[in-house]
């Protein structure tokens, strides 16, 4: 963990306060309460209706400049370990292909991916488990990451993701 916290160094530019950072993350063994006295951390649950309801619930209560998402996700790639920044988010389980539609791509939604900048890796989101390998093919898969990304991204809110 020390890494992300060597990274936080850089969100200035976001921001005038630690109290104006909000960290999003699954489970709180993932990052316990007392491990970053100094940064608001918030729980979301496992999955994307979670995560959506709890970005939204805790934007709403706290308008924070900037969000965080700390987490676990999965490599699909072998040489990828350690702390990793994400800036591209797709829905890797939404499959409207017999509908014409691309897979990973929202029937009549104008957001199909979403970019918070360039040389960050990409991550697949979804409400399933990857035992093999998805349809999406990105760096990483987890399962709460693109729904965070959108809210922020809908409600205007700076988003870095960490895992």
């Amino acid at each position: 963990m020390n890494g992300g916290i060597i990274l936080l160094t850089n969100f200035n530019t976001y921001t005038k306060t630690m109290k104006d950072i909000i960290i999003l993350v699954a489970l709180e063994e993932e990052l316990p309460k007392d491990s970053l006295k100094d940064f608001q951390i918030e729980y979301t649950g496992v999955g994307k209706v979670n995560a959506c309801f709890i970005a939204t619930e805790i934007i709403n209560k706290f308008s924070p400049k900037l969000i965080i998402n700390y987490g676990t996700a999965g490599s699909l790639k072998k040489t990828l370990s350690g702390l990793c920044e994400v800036t591209n988010f797709f829905q890797r389980d939404m499959d409207a292909s017999g509908l014409g539609f691309k897979t990973g791509e929202t029937p009549f939604d104008k957001f199909s991916n979403i970019s918070f900048g360039e040389g960050g890796l990409s991550i697949g989101t979804g409400d399933s488990f990857v035992t093999q390998s998805p349809k999406i093919i990105t760096d990483l898969v987890d399962m709460e990451a693109y729904a965070i990304a959108k809210v922020c991204l809908l409600k205007k809110i700076n988003f870095f993701y960490l895992n």
